[in-house]
C-alpha cells in the first residue's frame, strides 16, 4: 500500500530485522535494483555532494556543473534508498524537504528547481531500539518533516523463521540447526539488557552475524 501511495517510505524495526533486505527484494522484483540509489547518511555528509557542484574540467581547464546522486536520481525517475535517515545532518533533511513535500528538487546556488521524474521514490530506513526495560523503543518522532513520511514498521523474523531460512540457505547444516539456534540464543541472551556489554564493533550481536556464521560453516562442511 505504502508502494501504491505518494508519500516517502520509512521503514523503522530493529537492527538486523531485515528492512534493507526487504527493499532490495522489492526492488528486485519490480525491476528497480540496477538503477537503486543508495545513500549511507551520517553527520559528515555534505549537501553539495549530493545535489552537485562545479568543478573544473580536465580538458577544457573551466568550470562545469556536476549533478550528484540525488539530482541524478530524481531527472532519470530512480528509487532512492537512504539509510539511517536519522543519522542525516540537518542540512541534508532541509534537502530533501522539498521534494517529500512538493516533488521537487531545489538547487539554490543555479536558481534551478527540478520536478522529480515520474517513478522516482524516496525510500528511507531508521533503527529502533530497546529501552533499559528491554521494551522495543521507536525512533525520535520530532526529526524535520517527519508528519510526511509513511512509515512501515518491520518486525524482527521469529526464532523458527531465523531457524527457516538458514534451512533453506544451508542445506548442509540441518542436522546442526538446533545446536546452532540454541547459540544464537544464549549469546543473544547475554548481550540483551546489558549496556555495558557491547560487541567487538561496539553493536550487540543479531541475525545478520548469524548468517555469517552458518555461511562459514556451510563452506567448511562442502570442503569435506
Amino acid at each position: 500500500r505504502a508502494l501504491l501511495g505518494f508519500k516517502p517510505i520509512l521503514l523503522v524495526g530493529l537492527p538486523n530485522s531485515g528492512k534493507t533486505s526487504l527493499i532490495n527484494d522489492i526492488a528486485g522484483v519490480m525491476g528497480q535494483a540496477e538503477s537503486m540509489v543508495t545513500l549511507h547518511l551520517n553527520e559528515q555528509t555534505d549537501a553539495k555532494s549530493l545535489l552537485g557542484m562545479y568543478a573544473t574540467s580536465s580538458a577544457t581547464g573551466s568550470f562545469s556543473w556536476q549533478p550528484g546522486v540525488l539530482t541524478k536520481a530524481a531527472r532519470e525517475g530512480r528509487w532512492v534508498l537512504i539509510e539511517d535517515l536519522d543519522r542525516a545532518p540537518s542540512e541534508v533533511l532541509g534537502l530533501i524537504l522539498p521534494i517529500i513535500e512538493r516533488g521537487e528538487l531545489t538547487i539554490a546556488s543555479r536558481r534551478e528547481r527540478i520536478k522529480c521524474a515520474e517513478g522516482f521514490k524516496i525510500i528511507a530506513t531508521m533503527k529502533s531500539s530497546y529501552n533499559i526495560a528491554g521494551e522495543e523503543i521507536a525512533p525520535n518522532s520530532s526529526m524535520l518533516g517527519s508528519r510526511l513520511w509513511q512509515r512501515v514498521a518491520v518486525a524482527s523474523l521469529s526464532v523458527d523463521e531465523m531457524r527457516d531460512v538458514i534451512l533453506q540457505q544451508f542445506p548442509l547444516l540441518e542436522s546442526r540447526v538446533l545446536i546452532i539456534m540454541e547459540v544464537y540464543r544464549k549469546v543473544c541472551s547475554a548481550f540483551h539488557g546489558s549496556l555495558a556489554i557491547k560487541g567487538s564493533q561496539g553493536r550487540t550481536p543479531g541475525f545478520r552475524d548469524l548468517i555469517k556464521l552458518c555461511n562459514r560453516l556451510h563452506r567448511r562442511l562442502q570442503l569435506i
